[in-house]
This record gives C-alpha cells, structure tokens and sequence, in this order.
C-alpha cells in the first residue's frame, strides 16, 4: 500500500529496480548474491538514513521487497 503513495514515476522505477534485483536473488547458485546480499549492497543507494542505526532496519525492509516482489506487482 505504501508503494501506491509513491509518484508514478518513482513507483515504476522502484519497482524495475526490485524486479532485477529478484531476478538477480533467483539465480544465487550463478550470482552467488542472495537477497539479503542485495539489499545490503542496494539499500545505502535506495535509501537515506538519517541516522545510521536504522540503516539494518531499511536494509531488512529492502529484503523483504526483494523477497515479495511478485506479491508486490499483484
């Protein structure tokens, strides 16, 4: 529900972003890159953090996309 609030422009390249980056995940035996790998090296260029302790928080919720992609698009 939260993604309906973005502007159409920043939704449809969140979700291109979260589309490749599933992809990616679905491949770990070739990428050797799991989600969580992912979201650890995306999460710092998606998102802000103001103060640092919440940069893990933002990191689990960038998984989570990652992860759910396909219930995200439904």
């Amino acid at each position: 529900e939260l993604i309906e609030l973005l502007p159409p422009s920043h939704r449809m390249l969140l979700l291109h972003v979260l589309r490749l980056l599933h992809t990616a995940a679905a491949q770990v035996a070739t990428t050797k890159m799991s989600a969580k790998a992912l979201a650890i090296v995306m999460t710092p260029n998606m998102l802000r953090a103001q103060n640092p302790i919440y940069v893990q928080n933002y990191t689990v919720m960038v998984q989570h996309m990652i992860e759910a992609y396909s219930e995200l698009i439904a």
